[in-house]
């Protein structure tokens, strides 16, 4: 009798005994590694700045083209046609100019962000995810930003592991890489 409940107990406890597997869980912020990665990279400051530029420019325009209104509108209430017409063709000629300027913006800043978002970089933060992850004992890592996931204590949050695991990585291709031409 008692050999005949042994597997209905077991049955019974399975759940528990692969719940019990899943009781060490991590959580990563992606996007706090990305910006401590790289952001003392040129790439990154070369991104920002173009941002910076381009949204200066986009602001002067945007101010120009402000003022062009109100003298239309100044222009239009006196009557003046020609001026109106005149004024009218350079708020387009500025309006086009600033879609243009806004396309090439999107297209440069796209195109370098491409540069830093390498498929080197994301194999990288796999392979530091998983060791990371190895020698702490998590069993289930989750990104921060996956649905559903509600509230985690501060302790299960791995990023900065993952940070540091990056930067000692590098630092040991720099030093490989350094090692390497001085042998030349």
């Amino acid at each position: 009798m008692k050999y005949k409940l042994l597997p209905i107990l077991l049955l019974a406890l399975q759940p528990v005994i692969i719940a019990q597997q899943f009781t060490t869980v991590a959580v990563v912020d992606i996007s706090k590694i990305f910006t401590f990665f790289y952001r003392e990279t040129a790439e990154l400051r070369e991104v920002e700045e173009k941002e910076k530029k381009f949204s200066q420019e986009l602001e002067v325009l945007r101010n120009r083209s402000s003022d062009l209104q109100r003298k239309r509108f100044e222009e239009q209430q006196a009557g003046n046609r020609s001026e109106v017409a005149r004024l009218d063709a350079e708020i387009k000629r500025i309006t086009e100019y600033s879609q243009s300027l806004n396309a090439q913006y999107k297209n440069e800043i796209n195109e370098a962000q491409k540069k830093l978002l390498s498929d080197d970089f994301y194999r990288n933060l796999q392979e530091s995810i998983r060791v990371v992850s190895e020698q702490n004992g998590y069993t289930l890592v989750l990104r921060k930003d996956t649905a559903g996931l509600q509230w985690w204590s501060a302790q299960v949050d791995i990023s900065d592991l993952i940070v540091k695991h990056l930067v000692e990585n590098r630092q040991r291709a720099q030093n490989s890489n350094s090692f390497d031409d001085s042998s030349n």
